[in-house]
């Protein structure tokens, strides 16, 4: 009984936590939205995500409910998810031109039609719980999967370009905490369906982490390599300038100007040449190149 009650402590406390990552994952489009309220315009932004996303939730919700497994956290958390979701997609019914509004509301038909159909077939078709769970669970880890694969195009960019600018550190580490909790969840309460998909998800967000820290060095050490030679330059044109105000500089400058190739200047043959000389006929080479 004592390990039974800890056991539901700990799932208790993973279910919370879990419940607030999810909350923040369905939070972090809102500067998105934010934009296309102001611009009074959806842009080039795409409501499929949201959509997918709407689809997951209602899957997910079915899924925690008393019908099928009875998880009051999964239950919870998805039906935050149903309500943010629905408001981004009202936003962009909004907002959207009369093409993406019809896309849109084709797509919102398409997913209500073939959820009421699931759910239907479900309830009418399977009595036992066991086999709502198994049908249910399946779906929901096919779904899951999917969506799940959807960050490894954003990898690819990563990796071709070099650049972790696609790919927000917040978010990848986000998408790591909460998979890892729910995965954690999901192997406690032996639930299959929850630990797969999630496991998968973690897995993926752990591949990100480490093409972030991998690409953001190379990335730092560019653009460090390019401002030193930017500072380089910017001293180097400051050096000639000063030179070329001086009296000697000037006259030195002019007679360099007059040689047709200085490259092949030979500073030998000019035993008469100070320090100063020797320095303006070196920076002279490399501003004329």
């Amino acid at each position: 009984m004592v390990s039974s009650g800890r056991t539901d402590d700990v799932l208790t406390v993973l279910g919370i936590l879990g419940n607030i990552t999810a909350m923040g994952l369905f939070l972090a489009p809102m500067p998105t939205f934010y934009k296309i309220c102001k611009a009074k315009s959806t842009g080039q932004y795409s409501a499929l995500p949201y959509i997918a996303t709407l689809l997951n939730c209602m899957l997910w919700t079915f899924y925690g409910s008393h019908a099928v497994a009875g998880l009051i956290f999964v239950l919870s958390i998805n039906v935050a998810g149903l309500i943010i979701e629905g408001c981004y997609l009202t936003i962009h019914l909004l907002f959207g031109t009369h093409s993406t509004r019809k896309k849109t509301s084709i797509l919102l038909a398409v997913i209500s039609i073939l959820y009421g159909a699931i759910v239907s077939v479900v309830l009418v078709e399977f009595p036992k719980k066991g086999d709502r769970t198994e049908i249910v669970g399946s779906a929901c880890v096919i779904f899951g999967v999917l969506m799940y694969a959807a960050p490894l195009s954003v990898m690819k960019e990563v990796i071709r370009s070099q650049s972790v600018a696609s790919m927000p550190f917040l978010l990848s580490f986000a998408c790591f905490c909460n998979g890892f909790i729910w995965t954690a969840f999901g192997t406690i309460k032996k639930d299959i369906f929850i630990y797969i998909p999630n496991g998968l998800g973690t897995i993926l967000s752990v591949m990100q982490l480490v093409l972030y820290c991998v690409y953001y060095k190379k990335g730092v050490r560019k653009s460090q390599s390019s401002t030193t030679s930017a500072l380089n330059l910017s001293q180097h044109a400051v050096d000639v300038d000063k030179l070329a105000k001086q009296p000697s500089g000037r006259v030195q400058m002019d007679q360099l100007s007059a040689d047709s190739n200085l490259n092949q200047y030979d500073l030998s043959k000019k035993p008469d040449l100070n320090q100063n000389d020797t320095a303006l006929v070196a920076l002279s080479r490399d501003a004329r190149a």
